[in-house]
């Protein structure tokens, strides 16, 4: 499994992948999920992009506004 922690992606067995993405800690990287496709995210994985782009307030927003700040930053 490939996850982001940050700007890092790393390689890790897929219960260690699990555990990072459930405590928040990193978000998961597919071919279909590349950051360049932010609509078929998650609202936690939209939370944790905003957070590392430096967006403030992101954990109050619903997906849609996530999806709308993002759009110009990814």
């Amino acid at each position: 499994m490939r996850v982001k922690i940050g700007n890092v992606e790393r390689i890790v067995s897929d219960s260690v992948g699990k555990r990072m993405i459930e405590s928040k800690t990193a978000i998961e990287v597919t071919e279909g999920n590349d950051q360049k496709d932010i609509t078929k995210m998650k609202v936690d994985e939209l939370k944790v992009l905003a957070k590392e782009k430096g967006i403030e307030g992101a954990d109050s927003l619903n997906k849609q506004e996530l999806l709308e700040v993002l759009k110009d930053v990814v």
